[in-house]
């Protein structure tokens, strides 16, 4: 016999349906914006019943905060289940969470996204490194491997160093981070019995974020043995195609078939209607536009063909002009920071945006002037 929690990546209004007697750990960011209304009330309540409260948890993630000039405070969304006695972390605290009728608890150091100042990273290292932290999981909704202003990053060397340190931890989950920054969403410690797991989101909220979603189950027997499941959670997908299947018959034809069966259903309450919360979610058509010239037709087309899908078009010629740039000859000479700085710097601002008439105009003088400024840097080095 076992119980489970499902610890659950930022939802951002798509939720977790749990299956009979599952208890959810959601690891901030339920929503895009903090702001309370009565439909979102609706959703939260339908998933997760006012009346098994004690089933669900609730990390603070920075879109569920609200920052004043006096400090932070979790207000209107979060705030409200706060308010319903609904178990909401906002500071850096434990959960305790009850298996098999309170013979004992599953303990989770809970690590929201703002923290008071006077909490250091160094502070929290020294807490998981404590010997007599008598801890299982750390739930954090932080930045991991990038630096962040307002939330201090961690690395995740650090974690496992920590891991490896910390025999009693035997997961860490991560939220905050909708893809994972090193491509694989876990990092096995000894040989896979713990684990640290970047929980992505649920769904994502922007193409280049595309891809799988999952949920994982942490099963616990009456023995206080864990095991992780990882389970597939049915999220919209993203499809790409070229301005060359767009300006095909034969290629709009087979783009709408397989639109049509990438179309995700996914299980909701039957309290909710389909205009609260859809069951179905249809892909996204990305277009990647080559050729400016073609913009214009490829975007009537979209509108004939594709009217019932989202539709991204994404101009692929300023990142043509971004390659040339990152692969020319004189990229070897120069310092890696000075050249990372000139491709940031407002010179590819201006290419990036330039509308297509414009870029076609400009674009030998454009190239010219890449060159010259390579040369320059290459001299001064």
């Amino acid at each position: 016999m076992k119980e489970t929690i499902v610890f659950c990546g930022d939802p951002h209004g798509h939720f977790y349906l749990p299956e009979k007697n599952e208890k959810v750990f959601i690891l901030g960011d339920l929503f895009n914006h903090s702001a309370f209304n009565a439909k979102k009330l609706k959703i939260i309540t339908s998933f997760y019943p006012p009346s098994k409260k004690d089933n669900y948890y609730f990390l603070a993630g920075n879109h569920d905060v609200h920052r004043t000039v006096e400090g932070t405070d979790i207000i209107s969304c979060l705030g409200y289940y706060f308010s319903l006695n609904y178990p909401v972390f906002k500071n850096l605290s434990t959960a305790l969470i009850p298996c098999f009728n309170g013979k004992f608890f599953i303990k989770v150091l809970c690590l929201p996204y703002y923290l008071p100042q006077e909490v250091k990273k160094d502070d929290i290292i020294k807490i998981l490194l404590d010997p007599d932290l008598d801890i299982d999981i750390v739930a954090m909704h932080k930045t991991i491997d990038f630096e962040d202003p307002v939330s201090f990053p961690f690395y995740t060397q650090e974690l496992i160093d920590i891991m490896k340190e910390n025999k009693k931890i035997k997961y860490i989950f991560l939220g905050h981070m909708h893809t994972p920054t090193k491509g694989s969403i876990t990092i096995p410690i000894d040989n896979g019995k713990r684990q640290i797991i970047f929980a992505q989101s649920l769904i994502p909220t922007k193409y280049n974020e595309r891809g799988d979603r999952f949920v994982f189950k942490v099963h616990v027997d009456e023995n206080k043995n864990f095991s992780l499941e990882v389970q597939k959670y049915p999220t919209k997908k993203y499809i790409i195609c070229s301005e060359e299947t767009i300006l095909s018959p034969f290629g709009i034809k087979n783009l709408l078939e397989k639109l049509k069966e990438e179309t995700v259903i996914r299980p909701k309450p039957k309290l909710l209607t389909e205009d609260e919360y859809p069951s179905k979610l249809t892909p996204a058509l990305i277009i990647e536009i080559y050729n400016p010239e073609n913009e214009n037709e490829v975007r009537i087309k979209a509108s004939q063909y594709f009217e019932n899908y989202e539709v991204m078009l994404i101009n692929k010629f300023a990142d043509q002009i971004q390659e040339k740039i990152v692969n020319n000859e004189f990229q070897d000479s120069l310092d890696k920071d000075r050249f990372i700085n000139f491709i940031k710097d407002d010179f590819l601002k201006e290419i990036i945006k330039c509308d297509p008439a414009e870029f076609i105009e400009k674009k030998n003088i454009f190239e010219k002037k890449i060159i010259e400024r390579l040369e320059n840097l290459c001299l001064e080095e």
